[in-house]
């Protein structure tokens, strides 16, 4: 069985070669891209299929990525989608934030190496 992905990230170009990265594995069966977490709240309040996976970038404009998780739990919307922060952020207090989140499984600086996503797609 194929496993499901949501990326959330303003960037598009890393975005876009992040997309790229995932369509090579052939454990990836659905893609879907949100530029920021409003945009990634709305995808996932109106899809009957959660995905497995959401790599979520923090720092974007409209909603952030703390944000956007703060709305996931508050929402309920934590149906079984395993999610890795995917950030520049290299800041302590930001690795520990995220650990509070419980669906949180990694913290990932950009850029996503192939051993890294390796390892991601593993863990799916």
């Amino acid at each position: 069985m194929n496993k499901s992905v949501l990326v959330v990230d303003d960037d598009k170009i890393l975005s876009f070669l992040t997309v790229n990265a995932f369509k090579k594995s052939e454990k990836i069966d659905g893609i879907e891209v949100a530029y920021n977490g409003q945009e990634a709240m709305s995808f996932l309040e109106n899809s009957e299929e959660h995905p497995d996976f959401i790599l979520l970038d923090i720092s974007m404009p409209v909603m952030d990525g703390f944000e956007f998780l703060e709305q996931y739990y508050l929402k309920n919307l934590n149906r079984k989608s395993k999610i890795a922060i995917y950030t520049s952020s290299i800041e302590e207090a930001d690795k520990e934030k995220a650990k509070q989140y419980e669906d949180v499984i990694d913290f990932i600086v950009k850029p996503l190496s192939n051993e890294k996503l390796e390892e991601v797609i593993a863990a799916l």
